[in-house]
């Protein structure tokens, strides 16, 4: 990442929220796109990148695997769509005849150079 990002989204599995408050629609389980919480980035280290208490901040590590943040909205939506979609989606998979799957294939398959 070549910008300093000014906010991360850090998936908190402790955080539920069971009513939608954009609809008022109430949900059985935990709605998983308020599990993401959004955080200021208050600094940086060589390594990090700070959020939280400028006291004594989170880290948030610049390479490597970060599990469960991003730095965008788009990634969380994108992530949530993936969530929300791919019981559903396997389900039409496995209902998929001969030809569709092989578009399928076609489609997902790495692309020669």
């Amino acid at each position: 990442m070549k910008n300093k990002p000014t906010h991360a989204w850090i998936f908190d599995h402790n955080r539920r929220v069971y009513k939608d408050p954009e609809t008022g629609v109430k949900s059985f389980g935990p709605i998983y796109k308020y599990h993401w919480v959004k955080h200021e980035i208050i600094g940086e280290t060589r390594v990090s990148w700070l959020y939280g208490d400028k006291q004594r901040p989170c880290k948030i590590p610049k390479k490597g695997e970060r599990y469960r943040v991003y730095f965008s909205l788009e990634e969380v939506e994108q992530d949530c769509y993936v969530k929300e979609n791919v019981i559903r989606l396997a389900e039409m998979f496995r209902h998929a005849t001969y030809n569709q799957l092989k578009e399928i294939e076609r489609i997902l398959s790495p692309q020669p150079k």
